[in-house]
């Protein structure tokens, strides 16, 4: 997420949220809070960046389609925001674990 305001954006806190059919396997420094990964920064300066890598499985039973994850932003003094993002799911073959793109 990048802050590209005018001024530093304080207390923010970025979710990730899985759609339906995936799980999380490794969130980092990220906290689960109702099953969501959240992490917190106090301060992000006015074009200033921050990135965040979750690790996800695809749940048994889900078949090849498309998933949308969701992210939402929050912070003291700035509007709330949110991004979605397409998720294929992809099929490796028979007795083999699936695959994710997106």
């Amino acid at each position: 997420m990048t802050n590209k305001g005018e001024i530093a954006a304080t207390g923010v806190v970025v979710c990730d949220r899985l759609p339906g059919g995936m799980s999380f396997v490794k969130v980092g420094k990220a906290k689960l809070v109702e099953g969501n990964a959240c992490w917190t920064i106090a301060k992000l300066r006015p074009n200033r960046s921050r990135q965040f890598t979750v690790v996800t499985r695809i749940d048994s039973g889900h078949g090849d389609g498309k998933l949308r994850n969701l992210a939402e932003v929050e912070a003291e003094n700035a509007p709330d925001r949110g991004a979605s993002a397409p998720v294929r799911v992809k099929s490796s073959g028979p007795g083999r674990e699936g695959g994710v793109t997106g």
